[in-house]
């Protein structure tokens, strides 16, 4: 009998000395309390690498949906310094911070100095939340890899870890173990500048499984006051030279100015996932459209005029996009202001690819005949480049040839380099005797080389939502800063 007591005693103690060695094999798994993950572990670089004392590392990532602070959490009893993780952030928490950048380099997430020390044969990781409690923990040992080849431990699709499979890891990215992701390609929105609270747009792109059909599509809407895992809508399947994909949209407006990167992730049946694709959108208090209907009459107060001041007072009629002319074998509109002393003709081009109007040339009339300024620009400069919002700019270079007369009289030749820049400086209400327009101030900025000349355009701009029509309430012309013209708005007649 006592025979076989010793020998069932051997047993269980062989039992349970297996069980205890298995225990040490096996990650540890830990209820969760934060989606924040001990993800990626250097614990024995190789002699290329360095010591132990500089290149020892840990990765941490933010698997939740919102931002979480671990300031004052802790490492193996081991503080960390303050960081706030974004969802999808890393964060490296590194012995030697100066030694893992000299050999890293430049990473695209934050690395933080942490005193902690791993032991080369196995040890156990703890990470903790800034009340002490338990976040994750993980016992790893060289069976698992990774022991001074340069490589590290990564966690992979389903909570296990494996070796990397490229050296020195993968800090600040996706582990390399992990499935090969869904490709997501032509991310886009339409249009991609909205009206706070008043557009919509329609968020695209096309995503194809690699290892997997497509599960799901989401993208991250609350930047702009939506849902962060909104799902996006299965559109149509495509297949183009045994290349297949599929089409996702989602149709939204947006609560919040400014400009977002709206990240997409797609994920496959397998849990393979791909996040690094965002689609940027732009949301403004007003934006004005390109316009779909150009062609009208205004009649405007000459509120001031340098050189006819006789004309204050008075009206000028300008007549746009309402007839054409050929320049260069090229066909553009004119827009024709004629005061009761002098006039002013600009040959307009529209450009409805790049939603551009264009200035090709510009001519001005003392009187019926006598010119004093022709100027013919090479190519035609953007005159105003919709959508158009505050802050918005552009710049054209362009070649001018032409004459212009100077205040004495004497005609001078042009030939020379003009730089070209446009602006929205401002939204304003602007009251004329056609009445108070919501309007952006676009300013249009000519510079001639030589002789050095600048000539200012500044416009009021508002846009008619009922009638698709762009209205110019005020205008002014400067040259070398100095105001020279100035035409408020009184009515506007059909052509």
């Amino acid at each position: 009998m006592n025979d076989k007591k010793g020998s069932r005693a051997k047993i269980v103690v062989i039992v349970a000395t297996a069980i205890l060695v298995l225990m040490f094999m096996l990650p540890v798994m830990v209820s969760a309390q934060s989606e924040i993950n001990i993800n990626e572990i250097m614990y024995n670089p190789s002699t290329d690498q360095g010591d132990d004392s500089d290149m020892e590392w840990i990765e941490l990532y933010n698997n939740d949906t919102e931002a979480i602070n671990i300031s004052d959490w802790t490492i193996d009893n081991n503080p960390i310094s303050d960081n706030v993780m974004q969802p999808g952030d890393y964060v490296v928490l590194a012995r030697n911070k100066t030694a893992f950048e000299d050999y890293y380099g430049a990473l695209p997430c934050s690395v933080v100095d942490v005193t902690f020390v791993l032991a080369n044969s196995g040890d156990t990781i703890v990470l903790c939340n800034s009340s002490g409690s338990e976040v994750d923990n993980v016992t790893y040992n060289t069976s698992w890899g990774a022991d001074g080849n340069g490589r590290t431990l990564e966690l992979n699709a389903t909570g296990g870890w494996e070796e990397s499979l490229v050296d020195g890891g993968t800090p600040c990215q996706r582990n390399s173990v992990l499935g090969t992701p869904p490709q997501v390609t032509n991310a886009s929105a339409n249009p991609p500048v909205i009206v706070v609270n008043t557009d919509i747009t329609e968020l695209r792109v096309d995503a194809a499984g690699i290892e997997g059909p497509i599960d799901v599509v989401t993208v991250d809407l609350s930047p702009i006051g939506g849902n962060a895992s909104t799902v996006m809508f299965n559109i149509g399947n495509y297949t183009q030279d045994n290349v297949s994909w599929t089409m996702y949209n989602y149709t939204t407006n947006a609560s919040v100015v400014g400009t977002f990167n709206l990240t997409v992730n797609a994920t496959d049946i397998n849990g393979n996932y791909n996040d690094t694709v965002s689609i940027t959108l732009d949301v403004k208090k007003t934006v004005i459209h390109f316009p779909t209907f150009l062609a009208m009459s205004y009649i405007s107060n000459i509120s001031f005029d340098a050189n006819t001041p006789g004309n204050v007072g008075k009206n000028a009629t300008t007549e746009q996009f309402t007839s054409t002319e050929e320049i260069d074998n090229e066909t553009y509109y004119i827009v024709n202001t004629t005061k009761p002393v002098g006039s002013t003709k600009m040959y307009a081009g529209v450009d409805v690819a790049n939603e551009d109007l264009t200035m090709k040339r510009r001519v001005r009339e003392r009187e019926p005949g006598v010119e004093v300024a022709n100027l013919t620009f090479n190519p035609a400069f953007v005159s105003r480049d919709f959508p158009l919002w505050v802050g918005k700019n552009w710049t054209t270079t362009t070649n001018v040839t032409g004459m212009l007369v100077n205040g004495t009289g004497a005609v001078i030749l042009i030939d020379t380099i003009a730089v070209v820049s446009g602006a929205v400086t401002d939204e304003v209400n602007i009251t004329v005797p056609y009445g108070t327009i919501h309007c952006l101030v676009v300013e249009v900025n000519v510079n001639l080389q030589n002789p050095p000349k600048s000539f200012l355009t500044r416009y009021w701009m508002g846009y008619d939502e009922t009638s698709e029509m762009l209205i110019i309430p005020k205008s002014q012309r400067y040259s070398n800063g100095n105001l020279r013209e100035e035409l408020e708005l009184m009515e506007i007649v059909a052509p």
